[in-house]
């Protein structure tokens, strides 16, 4: 049998937990606990990822507490434009529909966060650099954790 690059599905996968993992610790420093969960996309479509997380909150925000309400639901995609480029800048983000096309804004992140501002999107940047670190970190042992399935589920492909 012949060795199977899982590079990208890894990457992918890594993509998809930085993006949980800000919308946990953004809703944890709001006071909300919650969990991840990442599960692999059976739907077959060649469009979509192969992996799909989901964050739940296990306590709910006080509806008048817009402001942590935005920052949790924008912080994934917030996440994923930090992968890519450390310096974004929050007006970038604000053009209408690039978080969407561009970030993994879902349609469950849209509605928690909407209606955003660009100064939203300035304050989920702030805040999910200031937890840049440990996401990273619960990242990696997460990553770790599922590599291996990963690495089993694609040599059986």
């Amino acid at each position: 049998m012949s060795a199977v690059d899982t590079a990208p599905v890894i990457a992918e996968l890594r993509q998809v937990l930085f993006h949980e993992y800000a919308h946990f610790h953004v809703a944890l420093a709001a006071g909300v606990p919650g969990y991840i969960t990442i599960e692999k996309n059976t739907s077959g479509r060649d469009d979509e990822k192969a992996y799909i997380g989901k964050f739940k909150m296990l306590a709910h925000l006080d509806p008048r507490d817009w402001r942590w309400r935005r920052k949790i639901g924008l912080a994934g995609a917030v996440a994923e434009a930090l992968l890519e480029d450390q310096d974004v800048e929050a007006w970038t983000l604000a053009e209408d529909g690039y978080l969407r096309e561009y970030y993994g804004f879902s349609e469950s992140d849209h509605a928690m966060a909407d209606p955003f501002t660009e100064e939203d999107i300035h304050r989920t940047i702030s805040m999910v650099r200031r937890c840049w670190p440990v996401i990273q970190h619960d990242v990696e042992l997460h990553l770790a954790l599922l590599a291996r399935e990963v690495s089993t589920q694609e040599a059986v492909r």
